[in-house]
């Protein structure tokens, strides 16, 4: 105890501005007592502690200030123990949240209405847990709000479908990732929202940002992370044209780590990313004898079946599950058994297969515009290519460059289609957009040679029609710096 306390007597009193004046008895049975004087007691037990304990109390009090600006609300808040109330930012124009003083934090805001006021006393919270530091440290308390409001916002994105959700939400990523480089499971998010970009920037982007989640301590995160990486490179592969065997060793390098961080974390189950990421590895790649083709796909096939179970609300593995057999019926394996899927049951018409997974992620879905591009090609396939589904096969086209102008491979699958059908300018047409679009002379070289095979394949390929075809790379293509 305080020395100052032990040779002298205590007193319970309230000043008479503090006390409450008006007197509220209650009775229990026989026994009356006065509830103000309890309440009166109660108010006073901290003069009880002793004086150094109760100096301790009072500095870790956070105290929160709201104070109207015209039309801005100024959110203060600090501990009593500051001897200088200063702040290095108190308005909407700082972003970066670095407090120059970890007591103190200032935030302006506007508020116009109830939501907006809503909004401001979340922020408060925040930034009261980050001058109590137990939870959040610092300017970290920005970075946690950001966070929250991103999956918020994907939160909707997955009722509503709208688009810009996306793109708002990998913002408020950003900004978290911006204000706290150690934040990493927005870097995770950031780096998730980037790579569905597929764009070459954008893949870049999301590499790196995988790779900053590699450096938290979580086994989890780090498996998703080492899956994000191995996507990353797959997508090189895929939507860049980048064939080099450094690449696509480094994706399958990476799906292991995932797979055997995932197993060293602890979790009894398999991620369902982690397995399709598995499966992607093995049929990214097209070329190869058909015996090795066909059976990398049936394994991948397998892999899907079991990533769907445990996510059976993922759009994505049910198109990428398609699109395995799609390629399968595109180069004539029309039936599979059981044996060679492993599973109880087999596969009778490979077309119908795909069909009916691509139904099934456009209804969890409908503006997936991969799987609108797949169902194109899947109509142009000999199995459903007659004349009641050409327009099915164009509608699903025009479906997923209307979602996205700038998808590339939208309008040259939509291209190769309307090849199938011997629509030819007009096939030519969106072949010209998306070499505009491509950006890559490697990757519209590419796009020329499927063009190519789709005239041969239909008996229509002659050295005029085919330069035709040949010279728009040259012609269309501008390298992007």
């Amino acid at each position: 105890m305080d020395p100052a306390l032990q040779s002298c007597p205590v007193e319970v009193t309230l000043s008479h501005d503090m006390a409450i004046q008006e007197d509220f008895v209650m009775k229990i049975g026989p026994v009356e007592f006065s509830v103000t004087q309890a309440l009166n007691f109660l108010r006073r037990i901290p003069e009880l502690i002793p004086m150094s304990s109760r100096d301790q109390y009072r500095s870790h009090l956070v105290h929160l200030s709201l104070t109207a600006i015209g039309r801005d609300m100024q959110i203060l808040v600090y501990r009593q123990s500051l001897s200088q109330p200063w702040w290095k930012y108190g308005g909407r124009s700082s972003q970066d949240g670095q407090q120059a003083n970890p007591n103190l934090f200032a935030w302006t805001v506007p508020v116009s209405n109830l939501s907006d006021f809503s909004i401001a006393l979340r922020d408060a919270v925040f930034m009261v847990l980050g001058c109590h530091g137990g939870i959040l440290k610092g300017g970290k308390w920005l970075s946690a709000r950001c966070f929250l409001e991103g999956r918020e916002i994907l939160d909707r994105f997955r009722q509503t479908w709208d688009l810009q959700d996306m793109v708002k939400a990998k913002y408020k990523f950003a900004e978290a990732v911006h204000t706290d480089s150690t934040h990493y499971p927005a870097w995770y998010y950031y780096g998730t929202l980037l790579l569905a970009e597929r764009t070459r920037a954008s893949i870049q982007q999301a590499e790196r940002a995988f790779e900053q989640t590699l450096y938290s301590q979580n086994p989890r995160l780090r498996a998703l992370a080492h899956a994000g990486i191995a996507n990353c490179f797959v997508q090189q592969v895929h939507r860049l044209a980048i064939h080099r065997p450094d690449v696509l060793e480094s994706a399958k390098s990476h799906a292991r780590q995932a797979d055997e961080a995932w197993k060293e974390s602890g979790e009894t189950m398999p991620h369902a990313w982690i397995l399709a990421t598995s499966a992607l590895v093995l049929h990214v790649d097209e070329d190869g004898a058909i015996e090795d083709r066909t059976w990398r796909y049936l394994e991948a096939a397998k892999i899907y079946d079991r990533a769907c179970e445990l996510d059976p609300h993922n759009t994505m593995l049910y198109n990428n599950a398609g699109w395995v057999f799609l390629k399968l019926a595109e180069w004539g394996i029309g039936a599979v058994t059981e044996n060679e899927l492993g599973l109880t049951v087999g596969i009778e018409d490979t077309a119908r297969e795909a069909q009916r997974l691509f139904q099934k992620a456009l209804e969890l879905y409908p503006k997936n515009k991969l799987t609108h591009a797949n169902l194109c090609l899947l109509y142009a396939l000999p199995s459903f290519r007659e004349e009641s589904n050409r327009e099915a096969c164009r509608f699903h086209g025009m479906a997923a460059v209307k979602i996205d102008p700038q998808y590339i491979g939208g309008h040259r699958d939509l291209a190769v289609s309307l090849i199938r059908y011997g629509e030819l300018d007009e096939a030519f047409h969106y072949f010209q957009m998306a070499l505009r679009l491509c950006g890559d002379i490697y990757k519209g070289k590419e796009m020329t040679e499927e063009t190519l095979v789709a005239l041969r394949e239909m008996n229509i390929y002659d050295e005029r029609e085919a330069a035709r075809w040949r010279n728009a790379v040259f012609t269309l293509v501008v390298p992007k710096v």
